[in-house]
């Protein structure tokens, strides 16, 4: 059974796609459906809520379809909350917001709180530990303190060496100012930057953009978070492959089939034909089938058109290439000062732990150190505090991020396997159509034409198995006859059949269906 989303779930989605509509423009249900990739009954709910929201205004023509117009755009509700509704929203927003800097910030904090706490405690035993003649009391204070001070006078935030080698990454710099071994470190494309979204005015307005920000933008605990885990996966837009779908039943006349799903989308065929099913349930679809066997999908609704909202064509799933994502996707300055501080807790959290520095023995030796009558240390024990917790919590840090790069050679072949598939795709398609709009019969694909597509994407030609598994998947067979003469074609008769079919629906689609009529009542 389809699954109604609630009005005000609806009218949200519309109102970000429907962002920077002009004042003058109407649309219809199916206009709105379109841009949103939303069913067409969720698409009249949400317009219906938005019309009363933000006094929009609706027409209704002589063929008794909708049109929608807000000539206010989305940006002056009837009413404003009262004042002190605004007020706890905001201190609710600014809650929210802190919460969220605590959960993805802990590991830098933690990070940088155990860094900054043995300095602290490093410097505090060096200084301590002097008797009157102004000597140490132990040698390993010295070097203690010998290695903060560097660390100290290397990474403070006022340092020379830190802000232009460490800091803004210049350290992996040549003289020309371009940068050496940033993509290497990252292990991909666009090492050093970050896509983000933020909230924008356009045409008075409030529009959610994209942009893509240089590393230097990013908040060091994003970066010691991509350290660790790893570059956050762009946020997937669970309506995005609907839209390009309904963009391209609008640009085919309503008609489509199987293989325009497949072009679009780049999904495997056992993943296009559910998707399809829905399709047909949300958009009111029907199923055609010809006398060839031939099985067709058409949408006479969705090309009801106001003419003031235009779809853009979609580009094929194959000009998208699939890449591995990167070890931790910040460049190598970033990667050094998380990888020094973390080996430098490291350290110390080792020496804890060989020196037994419980709490009571760090108590005792600040206390006693330099003192002419120290009193007894206390009993031998674990170093808890100092030395299991940040010892465990550093080695994970590096773990993390070094077991990565050992899975990193197998995304990537992962990655050059699903872009050969698609190339696979695109050589069969494109095959298909061109062998459909021919007045010669069809001759099928070569495989050496599939081979040459799947070599050009992993570097290594496929074995006959994996051809043949990749065909099968895409409704292929092995043609007997071209076979038994050393051709090695193959047939994909339901695609063949399918396009010549398309061909002959789109060219008799009536233009009138995509008419919504003239206006018979309009509601201003």
């Amino acid at each position: 059974m389809a699954e109604w989303m609630e009005p005000s779930d609806a009218a949200r989605v519309l109102e970000g796609a429907l962002a920077g509509l002009p004042a003058r423009a109407e649309l219809t249900i199916a206009d709105a459906a379109a841009k949103a990739g939303l069913a067409l009954r969720d698409a009249e709910r949400g317009l219906h809520f938005l019309s009363s929201r933000y006094r929009g205004t609706l027409s209704t023509t002589d063929q008794g379809e909708l049109l929608f117009r807000f000539p206010h755009g989305f940006s002056l509700p009837l009413g404003k909350r009262p004042w002190f509704r605004r007020a706890v929203d905001r201190v609710w927003s600014a809650a929210k917001g802190a919460a969220r800097f605590a959960v993805r910030a802990w590991i830098a904090v933690a990070l940088l709180g155990y860094a900054l706490v043995f300095l602290a405690i490093a410097l505090a035993l060096a200084f301590s530990g002097r008797d009157d003649d102004g000597h140490g009391f132990d040698f390993g204070w010295v070097v203690l303190r010998v290695i903060s001070e560097a660390l100290w006078w290397t990474f403070h935030p006022f340092s020379p060496v830190a802000r232009r080698n460490v800091y803004d990454g210049s350290l992996w710099e040549d003289r020309a100012g371009r940068r050496r071994g940033a993509r290497a470190a990252t292990g991909g494309p666009g090492a050093g930057r970050r896509t983000v979204r933020r909230k924008v005015k356009r045409f008075g307005q409030e529009v959610e953009i994209e942009e893509t920000l240089p590393d230097d933008d990013v908040p060091f605990y994003e970066k010691v978070n991509r350290f660790v885990f790893g570059p956050a996966a762009p946020p997937a837009d669970p309506r995005e492959l609907e839209r390009r779908l309904v963009a391209t039943i609008r640009l085919q006349k309503g008609r489509i089939g199987l293989l325009d799903v497949l072009r679009v989308t780049g999904l495997p065929r056992e993943e296009a034909d559910p998707l399809m099913a829905r399709l047909l349930l949300d958009y009111e679809g029907e199923v055609d089938v010809s006398d060839d066997g031939a099985i067709t999908y058409r949408f006479e609704r969705l090309r009801k058109t106001a003419g003031d909202v235009g779809v853009d064509a979609p580009a094929p799933a194959w000009t998208e290439r699939v890449t591995a994502p990167p070890v931790t996707g910040n460049a190598g300055g970033p990667n050094f000062l998380i990888g020094a501080v973390n080996a430098f807790n490291l350290l110390m959290a080792s020496l804890a732990l060989s020196w037994n520095l419980s709490l009571d023995r760090l108590a005792w030796l600040l206390t006693s150190a330099g003192s002419h009558l120290p009193t007894p240390p206390p009993e031998p024990s674990t170093a808890v505090a100092l030395g299991v917790v940040p010892f465990v919590f550093s080695l994970l840090l590096f773990a993390l991020p070094v077991g990565r790069s050992l899975l990193q050679g197998r995304k990537e072949r992962a990655a050059a396997q699903e872009n050969a598939r698609r190339a696979v795709l695109k050589t069969i398609l494109e095959e298909t159509e061109k062998q459909a709009a021919s007045t010669t019969p069809s001759t099928g694909v070569h495989a050496g034409a599939l081979r040459r597509a799947w070599q050009e994407e992993t570097g290594e030609a496929p074995d006959d198995a994996t051809l043949a598994r990749e065909v099968a998947a895409l409704g292929g067979d092995v043609d007997v006859d071209a076979l038994a003469t050393g051709r090695g074609l193959y047939r994909f008769r339901d695609l063949e059949a399918e396009v010549k079919e398309l061909q002959r629906q789109r060219a008799a689609a009536a233009t009138e269906e995509a008419n919504v009529g003239a206006v018979v009542f309009r509601a201003e």
